[in-house]
């Protein structure tokens, strides 16, 4: 990517409880420690009033939470280190970490875990959850998308 960007497609929205699993492979970022992964709940994203919760993972193992409101941005959960999420220590042009994500909202929660362990967590009043999902990129990284999958849940 060059400058920061959201991608999505028009028939993937999300309503009521569900999960979004997403593996991402991110290649050598040099020293940048810029954020990668999915947002939700999205609204109006190509307008100006665009609206839209994220979790975004950087390549030195810490994650985020964070809405997007216009724009401003609001911080759900700061970047916060965890054991869960890799740390990009790759070598040479071709190497590459594999990011297993997944957010899911359920019950009252959003929670993002990656490879299987919770990482962070909020209550989804501090979220939008329905709406249009897709993935963020921000500036100047070299991701490979393995895959992308919206799941809906059975009520909690």
């Amino acid at each position: 990517t060059g400058p920061a960007a959201i991608f999505w497609s028009g028939a993937m929205q999300a309503r009521g409880d569900w999960r979004l699993q997403a593996t991402l492979h991110l290649f050598n970022p040099g020293g940048r420690a810029e954020g990668f992964g999915v947002f939700f709940g999205g609204d109006d994203l190509a307008g100006a009033k665009q609206r839209y919760g994220y979790a975004l993972l950087r390549r030195d193992g810490k994650a985020l939470l964070k809405v997007r409101d216009g724009a401003t941005t609001r911080t759900v959960r700061d970047w916060t280190a965890s054991p869960a999420v890799p740390v990009w220590a790759g070598t040479g042009a071709n190497a590459s970490v594999k990011y297993p994500l997944v957010v899911e909202a359920r019950g009252d929660r959003v929670t993002l875990s990656v490879g299987g362990t919770k990482v962070l967590d909020a209550p989804r009043s501090e979220l939008p959850t329905d709406g249009q999902v897709g993935l963020r990129v921000n500036h100047a990284l070299n991701l490979h998308v393995e895959s992308f999958k919206l799941v809906p849940l059975g009520k909690s």
